[in-house]
């Protein structure tokens, strides 16, 4: 299983698995779509289909075994803060799997800052990082990283839609979901964000990592929890740290 030796060689088998619709459950499960796969990567790695996607294409074996168009290599940089050490670890073990069929697959270290500034103005082949979530609704995620407002040309900053993903289907149900308070009505708006993702893939799925809080409730009331999490925990979130300190008692 590809991803579970990725998860278990590089990761510390301390991730767990996607959905297909790069949907954040946990809170959000009310909202999920159930005519949506579970997930679009297989469980083992398809080298005959890939093989012929490449030939079909065009691409012919070097001599060093790895694929090449018009005397240009199938090389391919991933962009990786070089003190992400998990994700690079991860890149490595994708390395080692696609160099097998003939794919050159290398990470591209560089500073926080330098990775930050590709990122943003989408100077990159490809990169490995994270979806966050936050918000006490999934509109809030998908809002930040597939709407068109998020996006910018190539060149110009675009934040957190790095991807820079525009789907007027997704744009057009982030505004209603934004108007209305009808859990039916959202339902069927996030059921088509969710389709969409799915069917377009602006990112790539690979694994899923928890997001863990310590709270002091002896003598503060009012966390987030299990039964309510209202909002995300953790001290990063924003907006979603206000929110939070908003309902927040002193015990008497």
């Amino acid at each position: 299983m590809i991803v579970i030796r990725l998860n278990k060689l590089a990761l510390n088998g301390q991730y767990s698995e996607l959905a297909g619709s790069l949907y954040p459950y946990g809170q959000f499960t009310k909202y999920a779509s159930d005519d949506v796969p579970d997930s679009p990567i297989p469980g083992k790695g398809r080298t005959d289909e890939a093989v012929k996607i490449l030939e079909d294409a065009g691409y012919t074996k070097g001599d060093d075994g790895i694929y090449q168009k018009d005397g240009v290599k199938l090389s391919i940089k991933v962009a990786v803060m070089s003190d992400a050490s998990d994700w690079i670890n991860a890149i490595n073990v994708a390395s080692q799997q696609l160099k097998k069929i003939g794919i050159d697959l290398h990470a591209d270290q560089m500073s926080s800052n330098e990775w930050t500034q590709a990122m943003q103005q989408g100077q990159f082949e490809m990169s490995i990082y994270g979806l966050w979530v936050a918000g006490a609704e999934p509109w809030m995620f998908y809002n930040q990283f597939y709407a068109t407002a998020n996006t910018a040309a190539v060149g110009k900053s675009a934040w957190p839609n790095y991807a820079r993903y525009s789907n007027k289907t997704v744009d057009d149900a982030l505004n209603v979901i934004n108007t209305t308070t009808d859990v039916a009505t959202k339902k069927s708006e996030y059921e088509k964000i969710q389709t969409q993702v799915f069917e377009d893939m602006p990112y790539i799925p690979i694994l899923r990592q928890s997001g863990l809080s310590e709270m002091w409730s002896d003598k503060v009331t009012g966390w987030p929890t299990d039964d309510n999490v209202y909002a995300n925990p953790q001290t990063w979130a924003n907006p979603d740290l206000g929110i939070v300190l908003k309902n927040l008692k002193v015990k008497k």
